[in-house]
């Protein structure tokens, strides 16, 4: 499997030497043997122009993922539907809710534009299911029911509701699954949930088989920008728990911030890489 950055924080530089730019957002494309898929958009066409100058033909990727509500995740969406004509996007059921931020104190909308699901609703495969497969080896699996307010809090996101906000529970958040020769891969682009619950969900879910890598945000960016909202010691037991699962690979960027990437690359060492612009990973069979 073949794993191209399109877009993320950081910019980058492609194989030949051009200048990817970054943005905040995410934006993957996956090409395994059997099926290409464009996970997440960033949060405009970023991603598009960078899969142009990668040489990358987006219209391979008749699937595409969206990891959960949010802009920087979905605002491309429009982009990746003109040209992807017969590109299918594959959500949760409610990712188009009212989902908000207060980091820094001020309330601020951070969800899609509903205008999308009128105009290419057709071509929207909105889950209810907790597990779904979607290609051979191909899975997408949202979390467990649980209370989850305290990550939401942690992070200044909400939901708005007819009686106000209250604690987003992240239902419109599902993990990617891709079972390979050497084990799973799973990728949650925002883990706002807790890598660790992420993970254990995974666990559960496909007991009979192991977590080789783990690739998204781990979202330790709280209320403060930059600052990682948890403890070096609550970090470093994250890292313990990826270790004593024996997951080999891990690779974050994103919403994990330069002060948590930081310390999980002294606790995890070289099973740990960061994923700027442009980056590629190969998944060797």
């Amino acid at each position: 499997m073949k794993i191209t950055v399109l877009a993320e924080n950081d910019s980058g530089v492609g194989p030949d030497g051009a200048l990817l730019e970054g943005e905040h957002g995410l934006s993957f494309f996956l090409e395994t043997k059997e099926e290409c898929i464009l996970l997440d958009t960033g949060k405009g066409s970023l991603f598009y122009e960078n899969a142009r100058k990668l040489n990358i033909d987006l219209r391979k990727a008749k699937t595409i993922v969206l990891s959960h509500g949010h802009y920087d995740h979905g605002g491309g969406l429009e982009t990746a539907l003109e040209v992807i004509p017969e590109g299918v996007v594959y959500a949760r059921e409610n990712v188009f809710g009212q989902w908000y931020s207060f980091r820094g104190g001020d309330e601020r909308y951070i969800g899609l534009n509903p205008k999308l699901l009128e105009k290419y609703g057709s071509r929207f495969v909105l889950i209810k299911e907790k597990k779904m497969q979607i290609a051979e080896g191909i899975y997408l699996l949202a979390h467990r029911d649980g209370d989850y307010s305290y990550y939401a809090e942690t992070a200044a996101l909400y939901e708005k509701t007819k009686l106000g906000f209250v604690p987003d529970g992240f239902t419109h958040e599902h993990s990617l699954i891709i079972s390979t020769a050497k084990g799973l891969v799973v990728f949650n682009s925002c883990s706002h949930v807790g890598i660790v619950n992420v993970i254990r969900d995974v666990q559960e879910a496909f007991a009979k088989e192991k977590i080789y890598a783990v690739l998204g945000g781990f979202h330790f960016l709280g209320k403060e920008p930059e600052k990682c909202a948890y403890s070096r010691e609550e970090v470093r037991e994250i890292a313990d728990y990826v270790i004593a699962s024996e997951i080999a690979k891990v690779y974050t960027g994103h919403c994990t911030g330069k002060e948590g990437f930081g310390w999980l690359k002294d606790f995890l060492g070289a099973r740990i890489e960061d994923f700027p612009t442009g980056k590629i990973i190969e998944i060797k069979e």
